[in-house]
């Protein structure tokens, strides 16, 4: 009882704070108008959005995506691991990896797109066999899309790394472009402002990623951090999107280019670096860990040649 009273009074005291210095953070480093992303230009492309675990698609991107599912826009989202490590005090870990599932289908249903499809990948074992970018060959060989969302390969978790570098295994094979567009997106952390080249100013769609995520009820990780950062970030739009009411953030770059960027480095090892935004009370610690080390990179991907 006097424990969840502090944990109550803590996040009641931290809110305010984050928010007063969030919105300071994000007057500070603006987006110019021309990183706004046209809708216009995903018209008749097929969109893969490559996720590590069930709901970080819609974390890192779920404001956009909705938006572009109401413009018959195709989508398929591709689930990497099966949620086995994920914590739930009621569900013995088998079911815990079909209500997951579940919730991704669900999730498909609701913005009517594409069929999800799945890796089954254990939990933190995404990229330790080789066969894991084969399975992903597949699906990619199948869907054939044109544009990948991706999330950032320094995104505080070794899942989220080991996404990018199998999903590059994977579109080597295939033989794809190197100047196949990718859009990088922060599910488990933020992308620093050396990162973005691109935003979406959310307005209604801030309501509809809400609900979204209400769709996960397996989740017991609170969504509330992420959701105050897509608020306070719409300081960083405000001078051409007056209206809006938060803003979702990518870095776009091409398969070439991101993947020069990560030679000679594994973004799956890296993750013990970056901290993982879970909390109100502990948000700017988790927010700005690692990020020297995350705008050196940034730095070096929007430079790649």
């Amino acid at each position: 009882m006097i424990r969840s009273l502090i944990k109550n009074t803590a996040h009641l005291i931290a809110k305010p704070i984050n928010l007063a210095i969030f919105s300071r953070y994000f007057k500070l480093n603006l987006i110019p108008r021309q990183a706004n992303i046209c809708s216009d230009d995903f018209l008749d492309q097929k969109i893969m959005i490559i996720t590590p675990h069930v709901d970080d698609e819609i974390i890192g991107a779920g404001g956009f995506i909705h938006h572009l599912s109401l413009h018959s826009c195709r989508i398929k989202c591709m689930y990497m691991t099966d949620g086995s490590k994920s914590y739930h005090p009621h569900l013995p870990q088998d079911e815990l990896i079909a209500a997951r599932k579940g919730e991704a289908i669900e999730l498909s249903r609701q913005l009517d797109i594409e069929e999800p499809g799945f890796l089954q990948v254990a939990d933190t074992q995404l990229g330790t066999e080789s066969n894991h970018y084969q399975q992903l060959l597949t699906e990619i060989k199948a869907y054939n899309p044109e544009i990948l969302f991706l999330p950032h390969p320094l995104d505080g978790h070794p899942d989220h790394g080991a996404t990018v570098t199998v999903t590059l295994e994977a579109l080597t094979k295939a033989k794809y472009p190197k100047d196949t567009p990718i859009y990088l997106y922060g599910a488990a952390n933020s992308l620093t402002p050396n990162a973005v080249n691109r935003c979406f100013a959310l307005q209604d769609e801030i309501y509809q990623k809400a609900q979204l995520l209400e769709i996960f009820q397996t989740q017991t990780m609170s969504f509330a951090p992420m959701l105050l950062l897509d608020r306070c970030r719409r300081f960083a739009v405000r001078s051409w999107a007056p209206e809006a009411l938060g803003a979702e953030f990518f870095s776009v770059t091409s398969m070439g280019n991101l993947e020069s960027a990560l030679k000679d480095l594994d973004p799956r090892a890296m993750s013990i670096n970056f901290g993982r935004i879970s909390s109100t009370v502990k948000l700017p610690f988790q927010f700005f860990r690692g990020w020297s080390i995350k705008k050196k990179f940034d730095h070096k991907l929007q430079h790649s040649a």
